[in-house]
């Protein structure tokens, strides 16, 4: 049996931080974006091709929401961001991505499109290293401590705590604001991939929600900040050495299923072994100094 103690993430600030930390999220999106895309300021940085100024706003943003995380009283361990959380965060992924992998490739083989098999990234290993590492940085962690970290957490605390329409409400509000974010990327630069608009901005609203759910499901942000991470790799979406392009129809729903599958029992595996480690911090109520009873 656990002896796993559930316990309340307490915020000691109301509204006007929320309202704070959301005005940071649009300073962050707004001012990447022209520096990234417009104005140009300042030098490129090798390999990962941001400009300097451009990764500066982000990581100012990510200073300012920390500090108020600090004054809210939250810590590190409280939203699942501390040390002992990276080795199982990467151990799950990196096993789902494995495992994944194994069934794509199996599928290409037993399809007869052994071709759609290889290196899948548009730039060379090397390169794709050092990219991964850059969007753990400044793509996972900066806008998963904003988005999940603190604004998913804090409208869950907001709206009162614990049960699961109340964590629904707060996963889709910080789903919706995750994609708003991207809007300024839209205006300037247009949507990427020949995506239109909208739909480039639905599939961004899907992503964040998969976040939160993973983040709920985990209470781990390293879980979500490398899915982000890999998710934004050049190149076939996430950890994957295939493509489905060409595969017969059969194939194709055989990745589908199994793309879900993993994922779920990623999730189920983790929370079967994390949560019953008892210095695996673990929140069941989610209060601010407001809502506390």
């Amino acid at each position: 049996m656990s002896t796993l103690t559930y316990r309340k993430l307490a915020f000691s600030k109301g509204v006007p931080y929320l309202l704070l930390v959301l005005g940071l999220a649009s300073l962050e999106a707004i001012g990447s974006r022209v520096f990234e895309y417009t104005w140009l300021v300042g030098p490129t940085l090798p390999l990962v091709e941001t400009n300097v100024v451009t990764a500066a706003v982000s990581l100012f943003v990510l200073g300012a929401v920390w500090m108020v995380l600090t004054r809210e009283g939250v810590t590190s361990a409280d939203i699942g961001l501390s040390r002992e959380f990276i080795a199982p965060a990467t151990a799950a992924v990196a096993g789902y991505f494995l495992v994944l992998n194994l069934v794509g490739v199996g599928l290409a083989i037993a399809s007869g499109h052994a071709e759609t098999i290889g290196y899948q990234w548009t730039v060379p290993p090397a390169v794709a290293i050092v990219f991964f590492f850059w969007m753990l940085l400044i793509a996972g962690l900066v806008e998963e401590v904003i988005f999940r970290g603190y604004i998913q957490t804090k409208c869950v605390a907001l709206l009162g705590g614990g049960t699961r329409l109340r964590i629904g409400v707060g996963v889709v509000i910080a789903g919706l604001l995750f994609s708003v974010s991207h809007i300024p990327r839209v205006v300037v630069a247009g949507a990427p991939s020949g995506l239109g608009p909208v739909t480039y901005l639905g599939l961004l609203a899907i992503n964040g929600i998969v976040f939160g759910v993973l983040y709920e499901w985990t209470h781990n942000l390293w879980v979500s900040i490398l899915v982000h991470a890999a998710g934004n790799m050049p190149g076939t979406a996430g950890v994957l050495f295939f493509t489905t392009a060409g595969w017969p129809a059969w194939a194709t729903a055989g990745y589908q299923i199994a793309y879900l599958g993993f994922t779920a029992g990623m999730v189920l595996a983790y929370r079967r072994w994390a949560f019953g480690a008892e210095w695996m911090p673990v929140w069941l109520v989610r209060t601010t100094e407001g809502s506390m009873t």
